[in-house]
């Protein structure tokens, strides 16, 4: 012998069948590591590219102002990363088109921050230089192409202290380059121009200039904070400061998803810890005499804990990088086959790569440390003289005369609970790797379930189409004649006409907002010169509130969940009458009066005028279902057209009473649509194929982790009872010798294997149902409102339950077939 650690890869030779046990039990654990790492990579990129599809960039803020000196002065704050400052020239028709273009003047980091994404070409550089959305191109003459010079008449309307007023302009441009910009919320569905700012600053006079600038803070600032730092005082009508709540969602929803990975990690590491402590124990007790030699030729105890760490660190080593490589490929494979999306890519991150070299590695000292401490406390005589029981040192059995559990049992089934007791430690330790696996299972199942796409477009949709006005003008889409003439069409179930207003203003007295709502307003006033003047002045407004029409049918189920005395629908008809949600800011109660002020459009998306409608509460909604209707403001569709002159639907939920109508129905809405060039016929087939293929990927890698997951619980199950088995068998020799037989053997394995799946079951699904529970009061805290309802599958419960015990009892079958082989003499003498 060499040295001292010669003895770890001699060792290791020795003992294949545990190494091969310890490798896959890593390498499963690593790919599970990696499996996390892969998740909350697509649920990152997924929900990021919600956000930028969602308002056209990252930005943190948007500010708009004339006056570009005081931008400037604003970007010289210190909590400042990055900004970009736009400038709009005008708007200009789109040939075979209703929609317009906004040819906007951009400067170079626009393209770091702004949802642009070049497709062909470049973007413009000098002052005649223009880039267009790549369907823009596609509606101009079919010879246009990069390089050609067009001439894009531009009209911009502007407000001045006095009245409204328009600069036109004709333009000549060369176009040097397409792009695409994704900017969902955008509701007049305009497209957009890409020039210079210097070309708009030159061409705008002064007064009709208006700046709008986007910035990000520095990484670690905390946006609201951040936002509050800005010195940013309003000196005129169309300046404003706008925090972007949609990223400011998107960062605490990461923030959540990472505090689940921290403790889905802690979870790995429990698993994977008790799978090596498992069989590093074993390998102790089967070397025990090993030990004791080393010992009496002068080992010190802390040089026997230094070769099984070492033996545990030199499998890391090799099996772990394999576990990384594995995880990478498996997963990125199964993903783009079901997915569809061809080619194999694999991104790794080092974020990733880091993550499973430490849970890897303390998964191993953790698992190797205590048997190898254990191991260094044998006196050199014992270990020689052992006859390598299961015990290193001897304990008493309690008696369990008095367990009502034991006295129902049958013979072998007390002698498989004697021997659960007897080996407390390792039963402890194999229920809650299998019981974490469980756990797993559970979470897994009950966020995909929250995220079902399914549910979610049903939500949305509220039926087989949707049809829906993108237009600010709310009048330009169906009216009464067409939903009688859908209703009338073959295979309609039912229709449901909505009329729906957004960006409403609500004006409220003071004694009917709480005080948690009066510092609400108060922080919303901050960043505009005059919803801050009219707090101060004692004017509140709720802005950015929905107005919610509905017919008779759905509003008489709507008005069953009204708190105190029933409402009549006939007033709800005849009168201004209004019904809202329970808020927290609010304390309204029937009979007080509120403004709804409504914002009147062109066609073209122009601002005309205010609407100011002052109307009764009828009566507030029961918190639980406010909680599932949301901040509305519900009308009815008569009084809506009645006293706001909104005689259009924004909102039509069509259902059809069976799928073979779906393609007919469906040429029929469009056929009525096809005069509103801002009415949108949505299907739930498309949407439906649109989100299983943007979502496939996140459940087919959560199903791949709760898979592997279950596959290190089973390896550990294999391996302890194969083990346990082997270990016993001068025990069992015993068992036969006194007269036990060989079925009754076999029958008392099997369970204990049946304990083992009950005991997992209970531990599994209590953790997983407090962990789900947890998480659900958690994301609810979050966003503000109880918007998850905890629940879970009492199916799912049992087929776990029914797998877990089946896994347990057919890795006991077949080590006990091996029992009763060989005579009994060698049984008893032989421990290998």
């Amino acid at each position: 012998m060499k040295s001292f650690f010669s003895l770890i890869p001699k060792y290791m030779f020795k003992s294949k069948k545990r190494v091969w046990f310890i490798a896959i039990g890593l390498i499963v654990s690593t790919i599970l590591i990696t499996s996390i790492g892969i998740i909350t990579r697509k649920i990152e990129k997924a929900q990021w590219q919600y956000v930028k599809n969602s308002i056209g960039g990252i930005q943190d803020v948007t500010i708009s102002s004339p006056n570009f000196k005081k931008l400037k002065d604003i970007n010289k704050n210190e909590n400042i990363d990055k900004y970009t400052i736009s400038l709009e020239l005008g708007k200009a028709e789109i040939p075979g088109s209703s929609y317009q273009m906004n040819i906007t003047g951009y400067d170079k980091m626009s393209r770091d921050i702004l949802n642009f994404k070049l497709i062909e070409g470049r973007y413009p550089q000098k002052e005649n230089e223009i880039a267009l959305e790549q369907w823009v191109v596609n509606k101009l003459p079919s010879n246009t192409k990069i390089g050609d010079k067009i001439k894009i008449p531009s009209k911009l309307d502007y407000r001045t202290a006095m009245k409204n007023q328009a600069f036109e302009r004709d333009n000549e441009f060369i176009l040097v380059g397409t792009f695409s910009y994704i900017f969902d919320f955008n509701v007049e569905k305009s497209a957009q121009a890409y020039v210079t700012r210097e070309y708009v600053e030159k061409s705008l006079p002064d007064i009709a200039k208006n700046y709008k600038e986007y910035l990000i803070f520095k990484s670690g600032i905390d946006m609201e904070n951040g936002f509050n730092s800005l010195s940013f005082k309003n000196d005129s009508y169309n300046e404003s400061m706008l925090l972007n709540y949609d990223k400011k969602s998107f960062l605490s929803f990461m923030k959540f998803i990472k505090t689940i990975n921290i403790a889905l990690y802690i979870i790995i590491i429990i698993m994977a810890s008790v799978l090596i402590y498992n069989l590093f124990n074993i390998s102790i007790i089967e070397r025990i005499k090993d030990f004791g030699v080393l010992r009496a030729i002068g080992a010190e105890p802390n040089q026997i804990i230094t070769l099984i760490l070492g033996e545990g660190i030199v499998l890391g080593i090799i099996f772990i990088p394999i576990g990384i490589a594995t995880g990478y490929i498996v997963t990125s494979i199964l993903v783009n086959i079901i997915s569809g999306y061809g080619l194999m890519t694999i991104e790794v991150y080092k974020q990733d790569v880091i993550c499973c070299l430490i849970v890897g590695f303390i998964s191993i000292l953790v698992g190797s440390y205590f048997p190898a401490r254990q191991a260094s406390k044998i006196s050199p005589m014992v270990a020689i003289n052992s006859n390598s029981n299961l015990k290193l040192n001897g304990a008493t059995i309690k008696n369990n005369k008095n367990s009502r559990v034991y006295n129902k049992l049958g013979f072998t089934g007390k002698l498989a609970y004697t021997n659960l007791k007897r080996n407390k430690k390792k039963f402890v330790t194999t229920i809650i790797s299998i019981g974490m696996s469980l756990t797993l299972i559970i979470l897994v199942n009950y966020f995909t379930g929250i995220y079902n796409p399914v549910n979610e477009i049903k939500r949305n949709l509220g039926g087989d189409f949707s049809i829906v006005n993108t237009s600010r003008n709310y009048n330009d889409s169906l009216e009464k004649n067409h939903i009688k003439d859908i209703e009338n069409l073959k295979g309609i179930k039912s229709v449901n006409a909505i009329k729906e207003i957004e960006d409403v203003t609500m004006e409220v007295k003071k004694e009917n907002i709480t005080d948690k709502g009066i510092k609400y307003l108060e922080n919303l006033s901050k960043g505009n010169k005059y919803t801050e003047k009219s707090f101060k002045k004692g004017e509140y407004y709720f802005i950015g509130e929905k107005l919610t029409g509905y017919d008779r049918i759905h509003l008489k189920e709507i008005l069953s969940h009204v708190k105190g005395k029933k409402i009549s629908l006939d007033n709800m008809d005849r009168e201004p009458l209004v019904v809202l949600p329970e808020r927290e800011y609010t304390n309204f109660k029937p009979g007080d009066k509120i403004n709804i002020i409504i914002s009147r459009y062109s066609n073209k998306g122009e601002y005309i005028e205010d609407r100011i409608q002052k109307v009764t509460i009828a009566g507030v909604l029961d918190k639980e279902y406010s909680e599932d209707i949301g901040h509305k403001i519900i009308m009815s569709n008569d009084a809506i057209e009645k006293y706001l002159k909104i005689n259009a639907y924004q909102n039509i939920q069509v259902s059809i009473t069976s799928s073979r109508y779906y393609e007919q129905v469906n040429e029929k809405l469009n056929s009525f649509t096809k005069h509103y060039p801002k009415v949108q016929v949505k299907s739930f087939k498309q949407e439906l194929s649109k989100a299983k293929k943007s979502k496939m990927e996140i459940y087919l890698v959560a199903y791949s982790f709760v898979l592997i997951a279950s596959l290190v619980s089973i390896v550990n199950v294999i391996s302890v009872m194969n083990t346990n088995i082997f270990m016993r068998k001068s025990e069992f020799g015993m068992f036969r010798a006194i007269g036990m037989e060989n079925n009754q053997i076999r029958r008392m394995v099997i369970d204990e294997g049946v304990f083992y799946g009950i005991a997992s079951v209970i531990l599994g699904v209590t953790i997983g149902l407090i962990f789900s529970a947890a998480a659900t009061f958690l994301v609810n805290k979050l966003i503000g409102y109880n918007a998850l309802k905890w629940g879970f599958s009492s199916i799912l419960l049992i087929l776990l339950s029914i797998a877990t015990i089946g896994v347990c009892v057919l890795s006991s079958i077949f080590p006990s077939r091996q029992i009763v082989k060989g005579s009994i003499i060698d049984s008893i003498r032989t421990v290998e």
